[in-house]
């Protein structure tokens, strides 16, 4: 008997890129936008474990209120490593100690990194067919006009 390929996401577009659309680290899993729980139009998204996670199912009609509330996430979880002021002199300090305070160092750069992440121009450089402009109107707010429908998709 022959095995029927399930077709999912068949309504939304894909935009694949390597890195993760909230923070440019290195994308794990598919961000759908708007979520899937609102409907079935839509685009499908490069993010990272942590940030999909984070985006949940919050603003979901409006892409850069979305960035936000991600960024504001990332603030939250890592506060504690963003308000360590780094002034140490690691001249005599014991050597386990030394690579903690390196390690906080080399976190602290790589958090304010992904939190400064520009979503939106990173989608340009990878969005080659205008996809996400198409669906995605100038504000950052999904939108499909009244019979459009993206490109169909098979995953």
């Amino acid at each position: 008997m022959p095995r029927v390929r399930k077709i999912k996401n068949r309504r939304r577009v894909r935009i694949s890129g390597p890195l993760c659309v909230y923070c440019g680290d290195t994308a794990t899993t598919d961000e759908h936008f708007p979520p899937a729980a609102c409907g079935g139009y839509g685009l499908i998204l490069p993010a990272c474990l942590e940030c999909n996670s984070l985006a949940g199912t919050e603003w979901p009609f409006d892409f850069l209120r979305r960035c936000e509330h991600v960024q504001g996430g990332l603030r939250s979880r890592y506060r504690r490593v963003l308000k360590w002021e780094d002034g140490h002199d690691l001249v005599g300090v014991d050597y386990s100690l030394a690579d903690m305070v390196l390690q906080w160092r080399k976190l602290k750069i790589l958090i304010n990194k992904r939190i400064a992440w520009d979503a939106m121009l990173y989608i340009a450089s990878i969005d080659h067919s205008n996809d996400f402009v198409r669906i995605v109107a100038d504000n950052g707010t999904f939108k499909i006009d009244e019979g459009e429908s993206p490109s169909l998709l098979e995953d």
